[in-house]
């Protein structure tokens, strides 16, 4: 499964699937959040394409009105017994996107999240690091190792039984 909700990745992502010939991946055309809403992406320019955001930012080149969901009310829930690996990847909105899918982090015990810590993009959008940690310990996941005091990294949180 992948989220994009910007129409100029979405365009990248399909036509990239079909170069390489995948039929295996669900394309979701929207966000992921802990409510549905509306809410203005940035659009970065071509240097930085992966780094659109909900928080402003200093090279959008324009910006797009786009829909978030919750996990839980457009995935079903049987489908994720077989995820093994979630990589969340949202310039800043990181928790957001986590507490959308609180209520299904049971099914996805057995999975293994890969998720960007940047501490100045958490903080803009009211969130912090320890949040994010503190959300995976309440539900059985320990990272790879302690909290970086990195400006920005890439956590990988493994079920507490591994």
């Amino acid at each position: 499964m992948a989220f994009e909700p910007s129409t100029r990745e979405l365009r990248r992502l399909y036509r990239n699937l079909a170069l390489n010939d995948v039929h295996n991946v669900v394309v979701m055309p929207y966000g992921l959040a802990s409510k549905q809403m509306t809410a203005v992406l940035a659009i970065s320019g071509d240097a930085n394409s992966g780094m659109n955001s909900t928080r402003p930012i200093d090279h959008a080149i324009g910006q797009e009105r786009c829909s978030f969901v919750r996990l839980d009310d457009v995935v079903p829930e049987a489908m994720l017994d077989h995820v093994r690996l979630v990589k969340i990847d949202v310039e800043g909105a990181e928790l957001d996107v986590l507490l959308g899918m609180g209520r299904f982090m049971p099914r996805l015990s057995r999975s293994t999240f890969v998720v960007e810590i940047t501490q100045t993009y958490l903080a803009q959008l009211g969130a912090s690091a320890k949040e994010v940690y503190e959300f995976f310990d309440r539900h059985g996941f320990r990272p790879d190792g302690e909290p970086n005091r990195l400006p920005q990294y890439d956590e990988v949180f493994h079920p507490a039984r591994c």
